[in-house]
C-alpha cells in the first residue's frame, strides 16, 4: 500500500499529494505513485467511478450506498438516493424520538 505524500496548502485547508497531484476529493484510497492523468482525476473527483486500491486502478460504484440506484450527482462516494436519504432521515428521527422517550 502506497501512502500519499500529503502537504497542506491554502493555509492548511487543502490536503494535496505531491506524488500523484491529487487533492481532497481527488485523493484515491492509495497513491498511484505518479501524477494522475486529467482523465483519472476527472473520474475520481467528478464522476466518482475510479479509485486506486491494492496497487491498481479499480472501477467503483456511483450508486446509492443502500439500494445501489444510479446517482445523477456523483463525485461523493457516500451518497444516498433521494428515497433512501428520506428513509434514513426518518430512521434517525425515530431513533431520536425513542431515545427521548427513554430518557423521560
Amino acid at each position: 500500500m502506497r501512502k500519499h505524500t500529503i502537504i497542506l496548502v491554502q493555509e492548511g485547508e487543502l490536503a494535496f499529494c505531491t506524488t500523484c497531484k491529487g487533492g481532497e476529493g481527488s485523493l484515491t484510497t492509495e497513491c498511484c505513485g505518479r501524477p494522475m492523468t486529467k482523465e483519472e482525476t476527472r473520474r475520481v473527483y467528478e464522476v466518482g467511478d475510479l479509485d486506486f486500491i491494492n496497487g491498481m486502478w479499480t472501477e467503483t460504484s456511483t450508486g446509492c450506498q443502500m439500494c445501489d440506484e444510479a446517482q445523477l450527482i456523483t463525485g461523493n462516494k457516500t451518497t444516498l438516493c433521494a428515497k433512501c436519504k428520506l428513509e434514513y432521515e426518518q430512521y434517525l428521527d425515530n431513533l431520536e424520538e425513542a431515545k427521548n422517550e427513554t430518557d423521560a
